[in-house]
């Protein structure tokens, strides 16, 4: 398993508390806030649209804020699909349109009853309406004890879900208002404790592109850092204490990688799927597979199947090993040693929690759940059999071992039979009407070609933690030729986002024509089947795309703001 943590960079945070509601209750956790420094001044800002059904928000922001930040919290606040163009404009008594800058900061440009305009143009002109409602400095006599900025205070009315992703994909009209501005708080919070915001001066002006510039590590940098997992300090001791017990039980010794255990939730939440690592294996510990997605990267896995794209970018879960304290890196260890733990020197855990397009990193509060979970199946099993080679080796349509978690923490555990491996969800039509409308008016042409949206391998670094991600490459070429059409680096990791946005925008802007046939890999085709469906387009599935990989190689080959380790 790839091992990379690097903090070389500020971290500027502070801890702050915010309480959230999940499947498993209540759960108070330590986030992130930002520092700004000095005497900030914090903005209350309402933001109505005319348009459609006349939503609007109320929201606290700190004014050292910039405005291109600021786009990011208007989007969150709607929850906009992102990806359309943009502008804040400011209207002169003549009646002139006057354009913001994208790096000027909040607190340079409004005052209390000040009113700015934001434009968004998804099918059209989105206009919302910002009017400073109040502007007080941020002093401890009238701040709220533990506040983040930004949040939300209010907000009514959702805008249509074509043009918006709202959480979990909900169905529109169900949540209340106070539903509503949970999660729009939720969503100013990323990475389980980072704002959605680009530090101040930093070079985001809604481009794809950022480039940073690299920094030394200091003691104030870590201690901010542990600052900012204090929150997560309760849910990472526990960890470390079962995994200490793991280690002492060496399940590895009666358990292989192919009895497969089953840990099913019962308040319909997705199961888990773990295996021990170390009785076949050079590693040692356990391996979590979380939902649907994670089962069918097992059976692919154990079946041999995988190709290199989802062996290196289709894992979702938490491996959770034991290694030498030398192969640990230091920071990893000085966190532990804070946290109040030392192991043994071959018995250190090593903690990564990955999604696809992302570098491993410590378990975030979810994620570690999850471990301990998975930990007490493995340490209940170890109670409950003498005979470890009676249970069941794993085969899809065979049998497994099965354990439900109960609320009481307890587990109930036997032997079940394995369950079907789900279909891929497809999603459905991901383009706006507009666009549909555009893509039917273009003319038809016999023109081939090859198609793919895909995780690159370089890597970006997200602006906020400086935590390494693999960017998505478009690339599209000729089939017959091999010609490049087009490509472009994505600063984002999911496909099923962007996939049918990203080629409507290919037939529309580059080609301004609907090509016959469209060759393509598998997974693309799940992405782009109903759209290709609807607008009559013939899909051909390939193993292999030699335009698309000649231009990937050019496009890797050129790109700034990205890089190879």
């Amino acid at each position: 398993m790839l091992s990379f943590f690097n903090f070389r960079h500020q971290i500027p945070f502070s801890g702050f508390s915010l309480t959230l509601h999940c499947r498993r209750g209540w759960r108070r956790l330590q986030l992130g806030q930002i520092r700004m420094g000095g005497r900030s001044l914090i903005y209350e800002l309402e933001i109505t649209i005319s348009r459609g059904a006349g939503a609007r928000r109320l929201i606290q922001v700190d004014g050292e804020m910039a405005f291109g930040q600021l786009h990011e919290v208007v989007q969150s606040a709607f929850e906009w699909e992102r990806g359309h163009v943009f502008h804040f404009r400011r209207e002169r008594s003549s009646g002139e349109q006057i354009p913001i800058p994208e790096e000027q900061k909040v607190a340079d440009a409004l005052k209390e009853g000040d009113e700015v305009r934001y434009s968004y143009f998804a099918d059209g002109e989105w206009g919302h309406r910002l009017t400073v409602k109040s502007v007080q400095p941020k002093t401890p006599a009238n701040s709220e004890p533990n506040a983040a900025y930004p949040r939300c205070l209010e907000a009514e009315g959702e805008l249509p879900h074509k043009y918006t992703v709202p959480p979990m994909f909900i169905e529109p009209g169900i949540r209340t208002p106070d539903d509503l501005t949970l999660d729009i708080n939720i969503a100013f919070i990323r990475f389980d404790g980072i704002p959605t915001l680009y530090e101040v001066n930093g070079t985001w002006s809604g481009s794809d592109e950022f480039r940073r510039k690299e920094v030394p590590v200091s003691d104030e940098q870590l201690t901010r850092f542990n600052e900012f997992r204090s929150g997560w300090k309760g849910l990472l001791q526990e960890v470390l204490a079962a995994m200490k017990l793991l280690y002492g039980a060496r399940p590895w010794e009666y358990l292989n990688g192919s009895q497969v255990i089953f840990l099913e939730f019962g308040d319909g939440e997705e199961p888990l799927f773990i295996r021990v690592l170390g009785h076949e294996e050079d590693e040692f510990g356990l391996v979590v597979y979380s939902g649907w997605d994670g089962y069918r990267h097992l059976c692919k896995e154990l079946e041999g199947k995988l190709t290199d794209q989802e062996r290196i970018h289709g894992f979702r879960g938490v491996y959770a090993t034991f290694v030498n304290k030398r192969e640990l890196n230091p920071l990893i260890r000085r966190i532990y040693k804070e946290l109040g733990y030392t192991f043994k020197q071959s018995g250190w855990p090593l903690l990564e929690a990955i999604e696809p397009g992302w570098l491993p990193q410590l378990p975030r509060p979810q994620d570690a759940e999850h471990l301990l979970h998975a930990i007490g199946a493995v340490r209940a099993l170890l109670k409950s059999s003498s005979d470890f080679s009676a249970l069941p080796v794993f085969r899809p349509g065979g049998k497994m071992i099965g354990f439900v978690a109960e609320d009481s923490g307890a587990m109930k555990g036997g032997i079940v039979d394995a369950p079907d491996i789900p279909a891929e969800r497809v999603p459905g039509i991901r383009v706006t009407d507009y666009t549909v409308k555009c893509l039917k008016n273009l003319p038809r042409s016999e023109q081939r070609i090859e198609y793919d949206l895909s995780l690159a391998e370089v890597y970006g670094r997200e602006p906020v933690i400086q935590r390494l991600f693999h960017p998505l490459l478009l690339a599209s070429a000729d089939a017959d030729t091999g010609r490049m059409i087009h490509s472009k680096f994505l600063s984002m990791t999911d496909p099923d986002i962007l996939a049918q946005a990203m080629f409507a925008d290919v037939l529309i802007h580059v080609l301004k024509s609907l090509p016959a046939e469209v060759r393509l890999t598998a997974g693309t085709a799940r992405r782009l089947g109903p759209l290709l469906g609807m607008l009559g387009i013939r899909e051909r599935i390939v193993h292999r795309l030699p335009g698309v990989e000649k231009a990937r190689e050019a496009e890797v080959g050129k790109v700034e703001g990205y890089f190879s380790l």
